[in-house]
């Protein structure tokens, strides 16, 4: 038993010029449906994982809107944030989702991962923000994500100032 997962149409890998070529247009077209919702064969979590491996133009917009709407499931939404950043620093969308203390934990913490994963030291001020109204899952991934950046940047780790404990106190 295989766990790799066959589409139930074939998806041509993009080159210059494949957009006038009928199955690409039709493969492009079909996945977009299904990140919609509007195709039985294929489930939206797996039309947008398929996107994001593309790599066709037009589909970081796609999936970045993808991201910010709220009315999609949030498992989708997961999806496309985890696929939209998996080569590259999440852009602006990503801090501010990470920041919004509304936004679903789950979200939060998959785009706190990507931070991570190719983050630079100018967003290490910006992920403490991301832990207000967040769960566990969010606080791990907020730490992981500084000490892989501070890590892969070889920069001084910092420790936060901890509370005194109770027999220190004179």
């Amino acid at each position: 038993m295989s766990l790799t997962y066959h589409p139930p149409f074939p998806i041509p890998r993009w080159q210059r010029g494949c957009e006038r070529d009928p199955a690409f247009v039709e493969a492009l077209d079909r996945l977009q449906r299904a990140v919609a919702g509007g195709d039985l064969e294929i489930d939206a979590v797996r039309a947008v994982t398929l996107l994001g491996k593309t790599g066709w133009p037009g589909t970081a917009a796609l999936l970045r809107d993808v991201v910010a709407d709220r009315g999609r499931l949030v498992e989708v939404r997961i999806a496309a944030a985890e696929n939209l950043w998996r080569d590259s620093m999440p852009d602006a969308l990503g801090i501010e989702l990470v920041g919004d203390a509304g936004e679903e934990p789950r979200l939060r913490a998959a785009i706190v991962t990507r931070i991570g994963r190719f983050g630079t030291a100018p967003v290490l001020p910006v992920l403490p923000k991301a832990e207000r109204g967040g769960d566990r899952r969010l606080e791990r991934a907020v730490r992981l994500a500084e000490v892989l950046i501070v890590h892969r940047h070889d920069l001084p780790l910092h420790t936060k100032p901890t509370a005194p404990d109770q027999e220190s106190i004179p």
